[in-house]
C-alpha cells in the first residue's frame, strides 16, 4: 500500500514537472529546428 502510494506521488511529480518543463522544451526545438 505504501510502496503504490509513493509512485503514484512520483508519477504526478513527474507528470507536474513535464508539463511545467514542456514550454521550455518546446521553445528549444523550435529554435533548433
Amino acid at each position: 500500500m505504501e510502496a503504490e502510494a509513493v509512485f503514484t506521488v512520483q508519477q504526478v511529480a513527474a507528470t507536474a514537472f513535464l508539463l511545467y518543463m514542456s514550454p521550455f522544451a518546446i521553445d528549444m526545438v523550435s529554435k533548433i529546428f
